[in-house]
Parts: structure tokens; C-alpha cells; sequence
């Protein structure tokens, strides 16, 4: 491990002393299981688990000069356990002992990582949390938005308080009561006629079919004219609402009187 690229906590699990305290664990498990086989006498077992220790400079100095770090290893273990030593790595290769410790090693450092991912989920599941907050507020101040249900979050709803069925209806009343002639049925594509849908007196209420915007059903509202009441309500609540949803632009310089 290079240190200065690497964390306390990791560097303690790959450093040298936890490296060869990973070996005696597996040593001392080893001869514990083998003097369960009756393979090694389990005064001799005890004896390693209550003694068996190194002493990580002796392990240096063995090693620089028999080139080995096993035979290193197990050379300082017998001098601190004594004659029992002689059943200490029986019947184990250095690769039982190496690969067996460094599974042992990974797992101490996915342990790690593992808590590391999830402190991070959970931050990041707070700070979704927050944008989510903050753009409901900034939907709630104004700004233009979507809402839940796909309506521009500055619509005729949000500014007027009141549903645009209910709107259409009131500005339908409006023009009946200042005299204003009734609308013709717009049936014409975008682009044509487009001076019909500005036609309308200065200080009056708007044409109801500006309340859905240009395009296709810049006309609905007035389309919807010549039905009953009942069918109005009906086909206004699905067609503008939808031509509504689809508008590309605010309502900010629209209003009603």
C-alpha cells in the first residue's frame, strides 16, 4: 500500500503486523482442527494458542537471512512457544497458510468499502430528498415548473385559484354580458388565419381560445360554443386541459378580468 494514498483504516488491514497476525490465526486454527483428528496432541494445540506470538523485527531480521517469509515466520513463533513448536505448521504448505489469510484479508477490507457504499447511498438518498424539496418550493414561489400530474406548475389554476373549466365558463359570461360577438369555430391548422386568435378589443377579457395556447386547438373554446352546456363542460375538461399541458411557453402575460 502506498501511503499517502491510502486511509488509516485500510492501511492498518494490509500493513505488515496485521498480515502475520492473519497467518498465526490460521496457524492456530489449523492445529486446533488437526488435534481434533487426533492428528497433533491437544496439550501441544493448547500450548500454541495460549503462547503462539512473533515480534514483527525478528521477523525482518529471520527473513534477511533465509529469504522466506514463512519460514520467517514460523521460525519466530517457535522461539516464543517452545518445544511444543515442533507440531506448529504441521502438515501445512506456505500456500495454505498465505491464501487462506489473504481471503481472510479481503474480507476485512470489503467490510470496509461495503460501509463506505453505504454511508454514500444514504447520502445520496438525502440529497435527492432535498431537490426535491427545493424544487417544490420554487414551484410554490412561482417559478415555472411541472406539476405532479404534467400541468405547467404556473397555469391558469395556480394563478386564478379556480379550475379552467370554471374560468372558460366565467370569461364565456363575460363576452355575452360586454356584447362581444360569439367566436366562430376555428378548424384551420397553425399558421393560418393566425390574426383571428389577436382580434379581440383592448380592456376586454381574451378570446376563450387563448386560454389553450397556438396551434391545433388554438380554437377549441370556441369550437365548444355552439353545444349545450353539458357537452361544453364535457370536451373542455378534455381538450384544453390536454392542449393546456402542452403549451411550450407561460401564462405570465395572460390574464382574466
Amino acid at each position: 500500500m502506498i501511503l499517502r494514498y491510502t486511509r488509516p483504516d485500510m492501511g492498518r488491514i494490509w500493513s505488515e503486523e496485521n498480515r502475520f497476525r492473519t497467518w498465526l490465526t490460521v496457524e492456530v486454527a489449523a492445529t486446533e482442527t488437526l488435534a481434533q483428528a487426533g492428528l497433533v496432541p491437544k496439550s501441544a494445540a493448547r500450548a500454541i494458542r495460549e503462547r503462539a506470538d512473533f515480534n514483527l523485527e525478528r521477523i525482518q531480521e529471520i527473513e534477511a537471512e533465509v529469504r522466506h517469509d514463512v519460514i520467517a515466520f514460523t521460525t519466530a513463533v517457535a522461539e516464543i512457544v517452545g518445544p511444543e513448536a515442533r507440531w506448529f505448521h504441521y502438515g501445512l504448505t506456505s500456500n495454505d497458510v498465505v491464501d487462506t489469510a489473504q481471503a481472510l484479508l479481503v474480507k476485512q477490507a470489503s467490510e470496509i468499502i461495503s460501509a463506505d457504499l453505504q454511508r454514500l447511498a444514504e447520502e445520496k438518498e438525502e440529497d435527492a430528498g432535498e431537490e426535491q424539496v427545493r424544487r417544490h418550493e420554487e414551484a410554490d414561489g412561482g417559478d415555472v415548473g411541472e406539476e405532479a400530474d404534467g400541468r405547467p406548475a404556473d397555469s391558469v389554476e395556480r394563478r386564478t385559484g379556480k379550475p379552467l373549466l370554471h374560468v372558460a365558463e366565467e370569461a364565456h359570461v363575460q363576452q355575452r354580458n360586454a356584447g362581444i360577438e360569439e367566436v366562430k369555430p376555428v378548424d384551420h391548422v397553425d399558421g393560418e388565419h393566425d390574426e383571428e386568435r389577436n382580434d379581440h378589443k383592448p380592456g376586454l377579457p381574451i378570446s376563450p381560445g387563448g386560454l389553450t395556447g397556438s396551434g391545433p386547438r388554438k380554437g377549441c373554446l370556441s369550437r365548444l360554443s355552439r353545444l349545450n352546456r353539458a357537452e361544453r363542460l364535457s370536451r373542455l375538461d378534455t381538450r384544453c386541459r390536454y392542449g393546456q399541458r402542452r403549451r411550450n411557453r407561460p401564462l405570465h402575460n395572460r390574464t382574466i378580468r
